[in-house]
């Protein structure tokens, strides 16, 4: 192990010896807020029609309601290391020149195993994404490409570097922190249709194992910035 990691390594079992209540606290509000506008937009899918959510100007309202939302988180999670006197380097790890060839493997998996996925359930006649999840990918504009870079890199802040962290300074089992890493991101894409769903499932899966066992951010986010320019061009 680098001396880089040992140091990152000593910081998290330093903080393993703060009061857990503490911990516990920072993190189930830090999943509400996540939760918050996934939650808020399946609410509005249900309150008002298709034609609505399939309207240009909604949709553009949107992704400019979740970049900003996604900016706003980034800097909850930057004050909250800066009240622990950490850094968002805890979160990130050390950058390798081999992440560079990471990222796109991980991604090539994402995408192989979404496709398959999504033919079998087809296969199997499981009903196919709604109108309203596939329309935020029909448009393509400059404010949508920033959408997919900026939600990438909050995405994987949070659900791999924030949550597996901070579960694993609580005393958690790698297995069961990546469980419920995978399992919250999950509800967090559920809006976008249970096939769509299930399909990402294993790309969470495959992030959430390789940050565990390498604690290195970086190959996450390109793959998943990767897999979000693909699913846009895939859909023009």
């Amino acid at each position: 192990m680098s001396e880089s990691m040992q140091r990152v390594e000593a910081v998290i079992l330093r903080d393993a010896r703060r009061d857990r209540r503490t911990v516990y606290v920072e993190v189930i509000v830090a999943i509400g807020l996540v939760a918050l506008a996934p939650i808020s937009y399946g609410t509005w899918a249900l309150l008002h029609p298709d034609e609505l959510l399939l309207n240009p100007a909604f949709v553009e309202w949107y992704i400019a309601a979740g970049t900003i939302n996604s900016l706003v988180m980034i800097g909850l999670l930057w004050h909250l290391t800066q009240l622990r006197g950490e850094t968002l380097r805890l979160f990130s790890g050390e950058l390798r020149r081999c992440d560079l060839w990471w990222g796109p493997a991980l991604a090539g998996f994402g995408i192989v195993s979404a496709l398959l996925v999504l033919h079998v359930l087809r296969a199997g006649g499981w009903e196919d994404l709604p109108a309203s999840a596939t329309a935020f990918v029909m448009h393509l504009s400059p404010m949508l490409l920033l959408r997919v870079l900026v939600n990438a890199l909050y995405e994987e802040l949070f659900f791999r570097g924030f949550l597996q962290v901070r579960l694993g300074q609580l005393g958690w089992r790698g297995t069961w922190i990546v469980g419920v890493s995978v399992l919250i991101q999950m509800s967090c894409h559920i809006w976008q249709g249970t096939a769509a769903c299930l399909a990402l499932t294993p790309t969470f899966l495959l992030f959430a194992v390789f940050y565990q066992s390498t604690r290195r951010l970086s190959p996450v986010v390109l793959a998943h910035v990767m897999i979000g320019l693909f699913a846009l061009i895939a859909n023009q």
